[in-house]
């Protein structure tokens, strides 16, 4: 089921560049299909002759390929875009076989970039640089013993791989994405004398974890992997010594976001950036 199409205002007498977009709008990642849809919708206000077809995911993987083979069989798009990992990933092997173009954000460049010639990430971070630069920083500050927290997902694979962990010493607690409470996770940190924790993640699991570390009145600092991710439920993580890596916005195009949605949040505008600039890139 098309979810959503957005067609830029300009008329033109050729056909437009369509735009296939396979987007979690429903669900538990909403929050970026519903960001990733206003971003598209502000870029097609400046492009001439470009359709965008939204699929929803409903935050399934499992949804992620049939709604690929109507993008291209039923809609005839010239472009695929997806987000999230485990979508693009699934999505990749179809856009190959297809010969389309496939944009895609995630966090991990892990296997679709390796093994797809036709697909590109877009965004401008990945867990092999955040996690990299977070193990060097826990180097300079001398932290010695750290707690790494990390969802079961590929992206954590990418990030330890690529950790200067020789004069670290690393303790793994892993959990399963957007379901841990991290109660008994958190309980062992606290017994234990560590210098800092890694977290990796999704937006829904840091906010989970920022509530119970207050509500366990732990203070250690976090290094988090993720982002603008890492932003949701930062009022609480305020005397935690949170760091984190994020992208420094367009003024112009922050100005133009928030006079139409005042109440968008960090993490929200980010999004909407992401696929804000996929449009333009494609046009």
């Amino acid at each position: 089921m098309v979810f959503l199409t957005l067609v830029s205002c300009t008329s033109q007498p050729t056909e437009p560049l369509r735009i296939g977009a396979v987007l979690p709008v429903t669900g538990t990642y909403s929050v970026w299909g519903i960001n990733e849809e206003k971003g598209i919708a502000l870029a097609l206000e400046e492009v001439d002759n470009v359709m965008v077809v939204v699929e929803d995911t409903a935050s399934n993987t499992g949804n992620s390929v049939s709604a690929v083979q109507k993008l291209i069989n039923v809609d005839d798009v010239d472009v695929l875009y997806t987000s999230l990992t485990g979508v693009s990933n699934a999505i990749a092997p179809v856009a190959f076989e297809n010969n389309k173009l496939h944009l895609y954000k995630a966090a991990t460049t892990k296997p679709v970039t390796e093994f797809f010639g036709n697909s590109i990430k877009t965004g401008y971070y990945t867990y092999l640089k955040d996690c990299r630069v977070l193990s060097e920083f826990a180097a300079e500050k001398n932290y010695k013993k750290i707690a790494y927290v990390s969802a079961n997902a590929d992206f954590s694979v990418e990030c330890k791989e690529s950790m200067l962990i020789d004069n670290l010493d690393f303790e793994d607690y892993a959990f399963e994405a957007s379901k841990e409470d991290f109660l008994t996770i958190l309980t062992r940190i606290k017994e234990g004398t560590y210098d800092a924790i890694i977290v990796t993640g999704y937006n829904v699991d840091f906010g989970k974890f920022y509530r119970k570390m207050v509500e366990l009145d732990i203070r250690i600092p976090v290094l988090c992997a993720g982002a603008e991710d890492c932003l949701d439920g930062l009022e609480n993580v305020a005397p935690l010594g949170l760091v984190y890596f994020g992208a420094e916005l367009d003024e112009e195009f922050k100005e133009k976001l928030l006079d139409r949605y005042p109440d968008m949040t960090l993490l929200e505008q980010a999004i909407a950036a992401t696929s804000y600039d996929m449009v333009k890139f494609v046009s």
